[in-house]
């Protein structure tokens, strides 16, 4: 984490001038982003604290791809906040945020029936908030969105330790989230405490966010403090035998699941309960700092070279798009004579809102107001894919159709006190639900909101 000697300085290349955080000092610092022998790293410069350099990316020709491709970023439809000490201290959303929120998270307590020593929220014992005021966040949401939020995240802490989750769940469902996940580790599900039949009946658009880290305790012990394999097959299993769609995410970790990706992928999309996978880089927040932080962490480009090396078969490095907050790139997959492969360029490129929530209707809007060239395309691969009377089927249907065909794959990172610039920080487009009704990035909230004093 220290600054390189001038030998090393030689032979890197300025990319952009950024800023970033000095966690020691809390404030805001002048940055650069540097390429040096292929990667790429966060060169910050505190005048009391003196240079860093952190790795950002591992492959710098695929993240400079990647930049040039990038999506435009879709500006929040309304600012909450006024800019007065300037980024990142006027979070909730200010008018510099160029990202909307294309996922809402709702944090319903900190209490939690875990002890992960990777917690990035460091929850325990805790509070839980009361439903009313849950409640007005939720409007607040989507007052904010014009009346057109996307995706709802139910989290903590544990959510399902709130002894009024069900009707959380419901109140949210009544509302115009096109999905709402509960943000889980399974473990309530598993042993009765929650009632997977109730879940069911929450209909379409309600799905699980299901903590699930890899195939064998090892895994678990490391990151959750105990074996809990059994436990996670059983949750996932439920889900399955009521028909709830499930996203695994995985937190990634060096010499423990990184080198497995592949083979949680395989498993993944021969799961009936499981639409999608998001293995996510792991940061250096909450609880994790007292585990010590790596010389080298897991970063976007790598899970995505190692994933195109040990699931090649099924997706490789070309295939995956990145998405227009910076810190995440995906891929479609779909079934096709029982055969999984990646979504057609054609397909995947015409999606210009949040790929997790375009819809069918979505693309065929887009092919409408496409030039001939590009629209023509369009149509002809989506009706070479759907059923020609899918539109006059019902939600339901349509729902099934697609959980049995399409198939989703993120890559995601997040900032921390050691990698935060501040260019890919205004353009997250997960937000943290306050109780005031703000909403603050996720990776600034964890790096310094979460505990407010340190501002």
């Amino acid at each position: 984490m220290a600054s390189w000697p001038m030998t090393e300085w030689l032979k890197m290349e300025l990319l952009t001038h950024t800023q970033s955080y000095c966690a020691a000092c809390r404030t805001a610092v002048p940055a650069q982003t540097v390429e040096l022998n292929g990667a790429l790293y966060l060169h910050s410069d505190c005048p009391a604290c003196g240079s860093r350099d952190t790795l950002v990316e591992h492959d710098a020709a695929l993240y400079r791809r990647w930049e040039s491709s990038r999506r435009p970023n879709t500006a929040p439809e309304n600012s909450q906040k006024t800019a007065e000490r300037g980024c990142p201290f006027d979070c909730g959303l200010c008018p510099a945020h160029r990202q909307k929120s294309c996922i809402a998270l709702i944090e319903i307590t900190d209490s939690c029936d875990l002890g992960c020593p990777v917690c990035y929220a460091d929850s325990g014992s805790g509070s839980f908030l009361p439903l009313k005021t849950i409640e007005r966040m939720l409007d607040s949401a989507v007052e904010s969105a014009n009346g057109k939020p996307e995706i709802l995240q139910v989290s903590g802490g544990e959510p399902t330790t709130h002894p009024q989750i069900l009707p959380i769940l419901r109140t949210a469902m009544q509302r115009p989230f096109k999905y709402v996940m509960l943000n889980t580790n399974g473990l309530a599900l598993q042993d009765g405490r929650i009632d997977v039949a109730e879940l069911a009946r929450l209909g379409n658009g309600f799905e699980v966010y299901l903590q699930f880290d890899g195939l064998n305790d090892r895994i678990y012990e490391t990151l959750r403090g105990k074996a809990l394999l059994e436990e996670k097959l059983r949750a996932l299993n439920l889900l399955a035998e009521h028909g709830i769609p499930a996203t695994l995410v995985v937190t990634v970790r060096r010499n423990l699941n990184l080198e497995s990706v592949g083979e949680l992928l395989q498993f993944a999309i021969e799961h009936p309960a499981v639409r999608g996978i998001n293995y996510q880089c792991e940061a250096y927040f909450g609880r994790n700092p007292e585990q010590g932080i790596p010389e080298e962490r897991v970063t976007q480009t790598e899970i995505v070279n190692v994933l195109s090396q040990s699931a090649g078969s099924l997706v490789g490095t070309e295939d995956f798009i990145p998405l227009s907050c910076g810190l995440a790139s995906m891929v479609y997959l779909e079934k096709i004579n029982k055969t999984w492969q990646p979504i057609p360029r054609v397909l995947s490129d015409a999606w210009k809102g949040n790929p997790l929530t375009a819809s069918v209707e979505d693309l065929m809007e887009a092919a409408a107001g496409a030039c001939l060239c590009k629209g023509g395309p369009i149509l002809e691969a989506l009706t070479k894919r759907l059923p020609p009377d899918l539109l006059s089927r019902s939600i339901e249907e349509r729902s099934r159709l697609v959980h049995d065909r399409f198939f989703h794959l993120t890559v995601s990172g997040f900032l921390d006190d050691w990698n935060f610039d501040l260019n890919r920080a205004c353009r997250e487009c997960a937000h943290v639900l306050q109780p005031d009704g703000t909403k603050i990035p996720f990776s600034a909230y964890n790096t310094l909101y979460r505990e407010m004093p340190r501002v």
